[in-house]
């Protein structure tokens, strides 16, 4: 397997465990400067530059990482014969000096290239509010597993019960009552907001007129103590992008709709708390998909071909524009964002743009075993089928993703959705 663009290489005396060949290629891996570098262990690891992974070098210099190799043996030439289960090594580095090399097979919830211990590196205590939901839940589940503590808000007993069985420590409470999550803020050296808030048409009126938002109280609780708040938006602000591929620095395009408004508003509150002391951060995640979960867009439509029979689309959206992100890249940019993002700063978090509606709806045709036949239909009929969200599966909704890969080294290298869609998370009928 020749070593992909920003990919190292190490060699060793590594035997494949599957067919117990020696491994001539070399093993693949991606921590330290990325510039398709060769090693052999007892080198040392080169961190000089900045294309780096992870983009901080860890005090000690010490670092385990999941590698990848090919074999002779022909089952073991393509990444589809036995990729992930046998095509794995585990490199460790310590002092920055690479120490050893040994063949591992896929553990569950191991991620591609995943670094899965770091030494020497300041652990924090995180209070994620949204922390059972599609993004919140990886987003956590990530954060532990680079050994930060993590702090679950919980509404009921039943939802503070399931994040101690993700390993999350409960906290009882509600964005509904925004004081009583005042108490846990002591604690914690960082807060992510991921929480589905204002949502609905009905709803956001009431948070956008009333003069306080829900995140008003934390974030005075929180002046001055220069502490990570970091609020999940989404590229639903730039509500129509039309042909443009939107970055953090265009302007917003004229919306009336108060779910969009809410969301600015909430947008412009976070950011102007990193000049009361707050290290405020806004994220802005496109259509996020993986996993076999999402809202509308993969999960939604595709619930509704299963059932149903049909796949469809609005009428005259054929030529859309979309924008996504694989909820584990989504996840990796946050632990990014985390470290190295600046205050005040907003973020898009696209990895793919330019998917058309119709193929996105000719992928959910092919998964759902309708041979990538669709239908087009009115809004209104769409707005019968999916509700309010008809309304946005009829946007144009690009974003570029350009800055985080540029200034925070974010490398998104997932499998793209159309590709999920057909052949990856989605493939199993959703129950």
């Amino acid at each position: 397997m020749p070593p992909t663009a920003g990919t190292n290489t190490v060699y060793y005396e590594l035997e494949c465990p599957f067919c117990k060949k020696p491994i001539r290629s070399g093993i693949g891996f991606r921590v330290g400067i990325l510039r398709n570098l060769t090693y052999h262990v007892g080198e040392k690891l080169r961190w000089d530059g900045p294309n780096c992974r992870p983009p901080v070098r860890p005090a000690s210099g010490s670092i385990k990482t999941i590698g990848y190799f090919n074999c002779d043996n022909p089952r073991c030439q393509t990444w589809g014969d036995c990729f992930p289960d046998v095509q794995e090594a585990i490199i460790t580095i310590y002092n920055d000096v690479i120490q050893h090399v040994e063949a591992t097979r896929h553990k569950p919830g191991q991620l591609t290239f995943d670094i899965i211990e770091r030494a020497g590196e300041e652990k924090a205590k995180v209070l994620i509010l949204g922390a059972t939901g599609y993004i919140g839940s990886t987003v956590a589940e990530r954060f532990t597993s680079y050994g930060h503590s993590v702090i679950g808000l919980a509404r009921s007993s039943a939802a503070a019960s399931k994040l101690e069985e993700q390993g999350i420590e409960p906290y009882l409470g509600t964005l509904d009552n925004p004081l009583s999550l005042l108490p846990a803020l002591s604690g914690v050296e960082a807060v992510v907001h991921m929480a589905d808030t204002c949502d609905s048409p009905e709803a956001a009126p009431k948070e956008l007129y009333k003069g306080r938002s829900h995140l008003t109280d934390i974030l005075d609780a929180m002046k001055g103590s220069n502490k990570l708040f970091v609020f999940t938006s989404s590229i639903g602000v730039l509500h129509g992008t039309g042909s443009l591929l939107y970055d953090e620095d265009m302007p917003l395009p004229p919306s009336d709709e108060p779910v969009t408004l809410v969301h600015r508003a909430l947008e412009a509150e976070v950011l102007a708390a990193a000049n009361k002391g707050v290290h405020s951060i806004v994220m802005r995640p496109p259509v996020v998909y993986g996993k076999g979960g999402s809202m509308l867009i993969p999960r939604g439509l595709l619930y509704h071909a299963r059932k149903f029979g049909e796949s469809v689309y609005i009428e005259g959206t054929e030529t859309n524009l979309w924008s996504t992100v694989h909820i584990d890249d989504l996840a990796d940019l946050f632990m990014l964002a985390m470290g190295s993002a600046p205050s005040g700063s907003l973020w898009h978090t696209a990895s793919e743009s330019g998917i058309t509606t119709a193929s996105i709806a000719t992928a959910i045709s092919r998964a759902a075993g309708l041979g990538g036949k669709t239908r087009a239909v009115s809004l209104e009929k769409a707005r019968e089928i999916f509700g309010d969200w008809a309304d946005f599966w009829a946007l144009n909704n690009q974003s570029s993703g350009q800055k985080a890969m540029q200034l925070l080294n974010w490398q998104p290298h997932r499998p793209s959705m159309l590709y999920d869609i057909e052949f990856g998370s989605y493939k199993e009928p959703i129950t």
